[in-house]
């Protein structure tokens, strides 16, 4: 857990309507058709954020490869289960936090509908300059999100995502589609590499600051937004080091690499991001199956060793400052 810190308070979830509400959400080329009994506006819950430009559509847009999410409230343990057509979910409206656990599972089922199309969504940041898409890797820490405002903000880039990215299309081709389109920054990270935002933050004591992370819109740090798809045309492996003297950069192909670049494109379709807590302790809803398949597989595979072999993958080092101009004259 995290000392998590949003700046806006979520819509009160309606109560029970003893009649079935059908919801069609949409996310960047993903689709899952909801079903449930509660008025309960799904883009508006504290899961909406995570899927890129989340929107509702008429349920009648719905086809019938459109993964379904189903919700009865029941009392008793909440119970889970999965099939080829979607899931079902029954569990009482108090275990849901308000439809955030219903807008974690579609995330799931979207994310299957968005790869059946050619598209995957990735741990990783993403921005354009001069119409050129750059996609930023790294671990949790590394400083994707340091260097991405300095981009943004110091370079003329335009945000496509950040903390994830939606990328794809027909191998070996692949571009940029969409993403999460906010700041969430650690505190850690804002004292060590991002004091030029000059943001309000609140000091509170007590707060850790590498568990503290604040959510902040693009435009309250003077960023713009792209939301036109956009070609890979660089790939960054970014270690944000405000003590090294020099810059550090070399072509990362190696082993660990490209393990990681496969892993982190698999972890939504195959269920390893997605934990749906409820209850007090919070308790794991149920089992998340992997959604993956052979050719699911097949097509990551020959967009990220278009990515990896023929595109590139270039580690750079050193502080946000310079990776950032890096990543920049690159771009030009």
């Amino acid at each position: 857990m995290s000392d998590t810190v949003t700046r806006r308070s979520p819509r009160p979830a309606g109560p029970a309507t003893g009649r079935s509400r059908r919801t069609l959400l949409a996310s960047a080329h993903g689709r899952c058709l909801v079903v449930t009994d509660h008025a309960v506006d799904l883009t508006a819950t504290a899961a909406a954020p995570w899927s890129p430009g989340l929107r509702a559509l008429p349920a009648g847009r719905a086809t019938p490869t459109t993964p379904v999410l189903r919700y009865e409230e029941a009392g008793g343990p909440p119970e889970l289960s999965w099939d080829e057509a979607g899931a079902r979910l029954r569990a009482p409206w108090r275990d849901t936090a308000d439809g955030a656990v219903l807008g974690y599972l579609a995330a799931v089922l979207m994310e299957r509908d968005r790869q059946r199309r050619g598209y995957f969504s990735m741990h990783a940041a993403a921005a354009s300059l001069d119409g050129r898409g750059v996609l930023l890797l790294g671990k949790e820490g590394a400083g994707k999100t340091s260097v991405l405002s300095r981009l943004c903000r110091h370079h003329g880039a335009r945000l496509i995502g950040n903390d994830l990215t939606v990328l794809g299309g027909r191998a070996p081709r692949c571009e940029l589609v969409a993403g999460t389109r906010f700041l969430f920054l650690r505190q850690a990270s804002v004292d060590r590499s991002m004091a030029d935002l000059d943001l309000p933050l609140p000091r509170r004591a007590g707060l850790d600051p590498w568990r503290t992370k604040w959510r902040v819109e693009p435009a309250e740090v003077s960023i713009d937004v792209d939301t036109r798809p956009r070609p890979v045309e660089r790939v960054h492996l970014v270690h944000v080091d405000e003590s090294q003297p020099d810059l550090r950069t070399g072509r990362a192909d190696d082993t660990a690499t490209l393990l990681h670049l496969h892993e982190n494109a698999a972890r939504y379709i195959r269920g390893t991001a997605t934990h749906a807590l409820h209850g007090a302790p919070q308790r794991p809803l149920g089992y998340i199956p992997s959604l993956d398949t052979p050719g699911l597989y097949h097509h990551r595979a020959a967009v990220l060793a278009h990515l990896a072999h023929e595109v590139g993958i270039e580690y750079v080092s050193g502080p946000a400052t310079a990776v950032a101009a890096h990543v920049a004259r690159g771009l030009r």
